[in-house]
């Protein structure tokens, strides 16, 4: 049964609340963390001079080496200093776009920098990460933006000292637990050494985007949803995000990762009668945007996840008849013997 064009009105202001966290949420999950990590061991104390990298053109790579030089001899100096530092540092800019209807309810240009700050203390057998302590090897923040490689290396120490003074006491914890607690059987080590890698990523230029002509299609697709008032709920988002992830340690290591994605994820929903939801989604990627589907590609999805919609709808509703009449018919059953 289809629900009326009064009914679909009011499906869609009673789920505007639940349309926007929808969105947020989508937004939120643009940017994709991914840990890159080195090795070292050393069970001494100290703190060789990592090898040196060319950063001609990227100072922000160039910010990130002087300043994991300058922090590992500042924290050989400790009572207990690191064995292992890193920072992995992600630039990530992005355009996000999202239609509803037939009009946009989001249209966004943004850009975010962070770092994670790896450390490890104690030695490679045994540190401050051992068995329940892992969270403890890691910091994270946002970094400024720009090239300001002073700015830059003050917030990367910030975050250094930071993790260090958490990264002690758990290291005091581990052995104290250690030494109180039955053998383990797992003896292998909390970190393995590995040699250092290089691996300069050549950041390619930015690939055309028409973003007026896609803020165009977003809304024309999305205005295809209006042909079926059972779907109550739809949306067409689309993510055009260029990263990239830069690593040094302080064995040397230094690895640039540049990367482009473009995503179009279409969602549509509807309620079977029982007041079950019923969701279809589709997601489609490429490295740029002129590797998606064409426009009368997407439309013909759209058509085709209305279909199965109204499909499941109509498979629920049955369902629910049928077992309806099985209970009449079990009842019946019941006063005749």
């Amino acid at each position: 049964m289809k629900i009326s064009e009064s009914s679909a009105r009011r499906g869609m202001v009673r789920f505007r609340g639940k349309e926007l966290r929808r969105t947020a949420a989508c937004w939120m999950l643009i940017a994709q963390l991914a840990g890159v990590s080195g090795a070292r061991a050393a069970a001494d104390k100290s703190t060789p001079t990592p090898s040196p990298v060319s950063t001609a053109g990227d100072p922000v790579l160039k910010a990130m080496q002087n300043e994991i030089t300058r922090a590992t001899a500042e924290l050989g100096k400790a009572e207990q200093p690191p064995y292992y530092l890193s920072y992995t540092v992600y630039d990530q800019d992005f355009v996000v776009l999202v239609g509803a209807y037939g009009s946009l309810l989001t249209d966004t240009v943004a850009q975010r920098r962070f770092a994670d700050v790896n450390m490890r203390v104690g030695l490679p057998e045994l540190d401050n990460t051992h068995g329940q302590s892992r969270p403890s090897g890691v910091n994270s923040g946002s970094l400024p933006l720009g090239n300001d490689q002073d700015a830059i290396a003050r917030v990367l120490w910030e975050l250094t000292d930071r993790e260090y003074k958490r990264a002690v006491p758990s290291l005091l914890n581990v052995r104290t637990n250690t030494a109180v607690r039955a053998e383990e059987e797992d003896k292998s080590p909390d970190f393995s050494k590995e040699k250092p890698q290089t691996h300069i990523g050549e950041v390619q230029p930015a690939a055309s985007f028409d973003r007026a002509a896609w803020e165009g299609e977003i809304k024309r697709l999305s205005g295809v949803f209006r042909k079926y008032p059972e779907v109550y709920y739809a949306t067409v988002m689309m993510q055009l995000q260029r990263s990239n992830a830069r690593m040094v340690s302080s064995e040397g290591s230094a690895i640039v990762s540049p990367s482009t994605s473009a995503r179009l994820i279409m969602e549509a929903q509807t309620r079977a009668e029982d007041g079950m939801d019923l969701l279809r989604v589709e997601t489609f990627q490429a490295p740029a945007a002129s590797g998606l589907p064409s426009e009368t590609e997407l439309i013909g999805k759209i058509e085709k996840m209305a279909a199965d919609l109204s499909a499941l709808a109509t498979d629920s509703a049955m369902k629910k008849k049928d077992r309806h009449s099985r209970r009449r018919s079990g009842r019946k059953c019941c006063r005749n013997s």
